[in-house]
């Protein structure tokens, strides 16, 4: 059997419909491990969060000057990203005990060894399936009723070749970034280089990260929206080149912005002031081909910000409150909020803002050691921890 076989047959819906039974008995998320469907679902949920926490020890490494570990831990939360995502899908991947659900609902296995080789070859399936699309053109949005599906087909409308970057799957290069993380893991770099402090760019780098990752009003983080204007800008930049030569990328712009108002109501202003790309480098890091930490890191956060809106997705559906005692009492265990606390979770995101406001040293404070002083220490380990984000966008 292909892995094309596996991606085009297994079922979503099988996964998703169990969510409300997560949790039942109060004490495990999956009580019934031969209820493959249960099962799936709540790997799904732990691949993702695992995911976040490897995220977090990626950034973790980065702020105390360890590139090497930094990658390391970044392959690894894009590897449990997308497992997260194909458990959604149906499809279980784990060496001798790999299978999926088909459309019927039975339980088909399936060779899935070499797991690391594997999970890129479904990737590459899964990305063009209907689960993704549904994913990604639902879930990235500018406003509530104004998600990347509208703002495709609108634009579509003014030329059928602006697909938004194939929705931004370019940004990934896997096997790329394997082999990356596969040299950085095991050979002894430093043994012939001379030592370095860490840069201030770096950590401005890892504020960006974290900024993203705030709320927004229009969406649930500023992530969506930053992305969705990304998309339209490289649709503009490439419109203007191939069928607009004329015309200056600002007035295809314009051109864009007139027919969405045209298609959905919202004024010309309000969309102006929405799809304004603001140059977030993290999005440019994603999309450029090369392997260095900041373009690993920042395809990382966006592997994992397509598995978190699958599982959302998902929450939103088939939940129920059993599933929020359970985010309950994971963000107790690892910290975010201590237990029988009387801080709401959303709150969370207040604390972040203010670690990527307040983190300050001077130009001459030497890195990473400014970071970890007593006026810092407290800013910086916020900023280690990406995954307080599921406090508020889950």
């Amino acid at each position: 059997m292909s892995l094309t076989d596996v991606v085009n047959n297994s079922c979503e819906v099988e996964v998703s419909q169990v969510y409300g039974d997560l949790f039942s008995d109060g004490n495990l998320l999956c009580n019934d491990d031969e209820n493959k469907p249960l099962l799936l679902a709540s790997e799904q949920i732990v691949h993702l969060m695992d995911g976040w926490k490897y995220f977090s020890s990626s950034l973790n490494a980065l702020l105390n000057n360890s590139e090497n570990n930094a990658i390391h831990f970044a392959y690894y939360g894009q590897l449990r990203g997308a497992l997260s995502l194909f458990s959604g899908k149906g499809i279980r991947l784990k060496f001798r005990d790999s299978f999926y659900i088909d459309q019927t609902g039975v339980v088909q296995p399936f060779h899935g060894n070499q797991t690391h080789d594997c999970v890129w070859k479904i990737w590459k399936q899964w990305k063009n399936s209907n689960n993704a699309q549904e994913i990604i053109e639902t879930g990235f949005k500018l406003q509530t009723d104004l998600t990347m599906g509208v703002i495709k087909n609108s634009l579509s409308m003014v030329d059928p070749a602006l697909t938004l970057n194939n929705l931004g799957y370019d940004f990934f290069h896997l096997k790329n970034d394997h082999d990356e993380r596969n040299r950085r893991s095991y050979q002894a770099d430093q043994a012939c280089k001379e030592f370095k402090l860490l840069e201030k760019g770096d950590v401005d780098f890892v504020k960006e990260l974290h900024e993203l990752l705030l709320p927004s009003i229009e969406s649930s983080l500023k992530f969506d929206n930053f992305l969705v204007s990304y998309l339209v800008d490289i649709a503009a930049v490439e419109y203007q080149e191939n069928s607009a030569p004329d015309k200056t990328k600002d007035e295809v712009l314009d051109t864009f912005i007139q027919r969405l108002s045209d298609d959905t109501g919202l004024s010309c202003e309000v969309l102006e002031s929405q799809l304004g790309y603001q140059g977030f480098k993290v999005l440019e890091y994603a999309s450029d081909e090369k392997t260095n930490m900041k373009n690993i890191l920042s395809r990382t956060l966006f592997m994992l910000r397509i598995a978190t809106l699958s599982v959302q997705r998902n929450i939103e559906q088939y939940g129920n409150q059993n599933i929020k005692d359970w985010f309950l009492r994971w963000h107790e265990s690892v910290g975010n909020i201590v237990q029988n606390s009387e801080i709401e979770l959303v709150d969370l995101s207040q604390d972040l803002l203010e670690a990527i406001d307040n983190l300050n040293f001077d130009e001459n404070d030497e890195l990473p050691a400014a970071l970890w002083n007593a006026e810092n220490i407290n800013f910086s380990y916020k900023l280690t921890r990406p995954d307080m984000m599921l406090a508020w966008g889950l």
